[in-house]
């Protein structure tokens, strides 16, 4: 059976709409033995992962340095920058790891493991400040879709959610002023409206989609993600709950 929730499924869907995407490429991988090279000495598994590396260098080279790294299930971006963005061939391996440790602590228990890494086009976001140890808090939003309609729509960041580490990326402090640059992102409220609809019906196998935009430095919106919306963040809000009592 086929995971929707997968990139390998709904990003060739939404690439085809032409809406506006990170040029992607993906590489597959078995995550399962990736985990078994870590203590083992079986040359075959060692040797997966050595083409493995060389076929995602060779996509950071097409797609062209600095790239965002995650797998098709998830990404690693709130353990920060060091664990997703890859500047030069010299980041592979710790980023690769990073991703693969960070997937198995999140997707363990689940019977959709990873299937692919996603070597990405690296946007510069519109980002007052970082978090996580080097990620951008920019202006990011979740839509949701229900029957191929917006459903409802939510900053993806609020202050509960931000969390700074003692060793940040660059300047190593908690900007004094970051609640109010916060809320300065959280308005306004963007018009995605007929994007995330047509993201939803590339997708009409499912009806309950989670949509994410981010916009980066020149104004541009992109469609960054997306997810079942059952299985999606979602804060408290009336309109899914009226929704739960219906299903």
């Amino acid at each position: 059976m086929r995971n929707l929730n997968s990139a390998l499924y709904w990003f060739p869907k939404i690439e085809q709409v032409g809406l506006k995407v990170p040029k992607t490429v993906f590489v597959t991988y078995n995550h399962n033995e990736w985990l078994d090279a870590v203590e083992s000495e079986n040359d075959s598994y060692k040797s997966v992962i050595e083409k493995t590396m060389l076929e995602i260098e060779a996509s950071a080279q097409e797609i062209g340095y600095p790239v965002f790294f995650r797998t098709d299930q998830t990404s690693a971006k709130h353990s920060g920058a060091e664990a997703y963005l890859i500047k030069n061939k010299n980041d592979i391996l710790r980023v690769v790891w990073a991703t693969v440790e960070d997937n198995e602590l999140k997707l363990w228990m689940s019977p959709d493991q990873p299937q692919a890494f996603m070597i990405r086009e690296f946007i510069n976001l519109d980002a007052p400040f970082i978090a996580f140890g080097g990620h951008p808090i920019a202006r990011e939003w979740r839509y949701f879709t229900y029957n191929n309609e917006v459903l409802c729509k939510h900053f993806y960041w609020p202050e509960s959610a931000i969390k700074f580490y003692t060793e940040e990326y660059h300047s190593g402090r908690e900007p004094d002023n970051w609640k109010q640059l916060l809320t300065d992102l959280n308005t306004p409220i963007p018009n995605l409206d007929q994007e995330a609809i047509s993201t939803a019906l590339s997708c009409d196998d499912h009806n309950f989609w989670s949509i994410d935009f981010a916009q980066d430095k020149s104004g541009q919106w992109w469609l960054i993600d997306m997810a079942l919306g059952e299985k999606s963040w979602h804060p408290e809000c009336q309109i899914l709950e009226d929704l739960k009592r219906r299903l």
